[in-house]
């Protein structure tokens, strides 16, 4: 029988949460949605999970504040970074920190997946035609304008 993977989402913008929670959770994912890092910190989630997506930009406790304590937590799943906001500084710090990858706002379904799959040792999909597969979330969802506002625009973190 397959493990089915669990994957914790935090972003402080729900809507966020909840459609990359649908995304994800559409390509096999058992997935989880947090509003904060405190939030995730205090959950049943943070023992189950195997991969963390985590927002950069978060009020009280940031996406690199939360990354420290899973590593003095000694917490070992890979962390994907998301955010709107482009600082040179954060990437690097992520990165040398260990993060699995780091996307920045908007991104595409097959952006995120294929981080997922980088995250987990895998190679990223492509099309037939050997091209990388790129699609806006919105597009291939079908959600309304508003819960997909961050994969048209690049939201305020």
């Amino acid at each position: 029988m397959t493990k089915v993977l669990t994957l914790s989402i935090v972003d402080d913008d729900h809507l966020v949460g909840r459609s990359l929670k649908r995304v994800i959770g559409s390509s096999g994912y058992r997935v989880e949605a947090f509003t904060s890092a405190e939030e995730f910190l205090g959950s049943d989630y943070l023992n189950e999970c195997n991969c963390l997506i985590l927002d950069l930009c978060m009020p009280v406790m940031t996406g690199l504040q939360l990354q420290q304590q899973l590593q003095l937590r000694e917490f070992g799943f890979p962390v994907i970074f998301m955010t709107s906001c482009f600082d040179e500084a954060s990437k690097a710090q992520a990165l040398q920190a260990g993060a699995a990858a780091y996307l920045y706002k908007p991104f595409t379904e097959d952006q995120l997946l294929d981080a997922i799959r980088k995250a987990f040792g895998a190679v990223p999909r492509t099309s037939a035609s050997g091209l990388s597969c790129e699609q806006p979330l919105a597009d291939v969802c079908g959600a309304d304008p508003v819960a997909f506002k961050f994969a048209d625009t690049a939201i305020a973190d």
